[in-house]
């Protein structure tokens, strides 16, 4: 009874153990530093650095996202989030861009109402997406995502297009959401 005991306790500390080293194994495709550039912003890019390169965002934002304080600068339908640091307001790095509208493009020249066909065409991407989510509520929507994850945590660095089929049964993306 003390063997099997002994044999039952090692499987499950193996089973764990492997179930701990897949949930932590980084999936998927490193995107290039230049694609996760929007108007000449680099990811990294300190909050001052921004504000000196595109002049005074149309609006300033300090809120907390993901438990973390986060200053987001809005110039028109493109938000820069830069994580607040240890140090200075100055010092807060972009770990995210979001674009809603065609103020501004990606890599390709792609852009918010863009269809994915242009997407595809642009050949900015040599492999398949690596992660395509349809919405369950609405059909018409779904999301594509170019980059590295970890399954079953919150870790994703990338970029992902929102989408919405259109009338013509073709879909268009409606944001671009870009994250390091």
């Amino acid at each position: 009874m003390k063997t099997v005991r002994i044999v039952v306790s090692m499987l499950m500390v193996l089973c764990f153990g492997v179930f701990m080293a897949s949930a932590s194994s980084i999936v998927g495709h490193k995107i290039p530093d230049n694609y996760m550039t929007v108007l000449g912003v680099p990811m990294g890019a300190k909050k001052a650095d921004i504000i000196r390169s595109l002049g005074e965002p149309t609006k300033t934002q300090f809120r907390l996202v993901r438990g973390e304080g986060t200053y987001i600068l809005s110039y028109g339908g493109t938000d820069f989030y830069c994580l607040k640091g240890e140090e200075t307001e100055d010092n807060a790095q972009l770990v995210r861009v979001i674009l809603t509208n065609r103020d501004a493009a990606i890599v390709g020249n792609i852009a918010v109402g863009d269809s994915i066909t242009k997407l595809a065409e642009a050949d900015i991407f040599d492999f398949q997406p690596d992660r395509v989510h349809h919405s369950d509520k609405d059909r018409r929507k779904a999301t594509i995502f170019y980059g590295q994850y970890i399954p079953r945590t919150d870790y994703m660095s990338g970029i992902w297009f929102q989408l919405y089929k259109n009338n013509k049964g073709e879909y268009i993306i409606t944001e671009i959401d870009i994250e390091r």
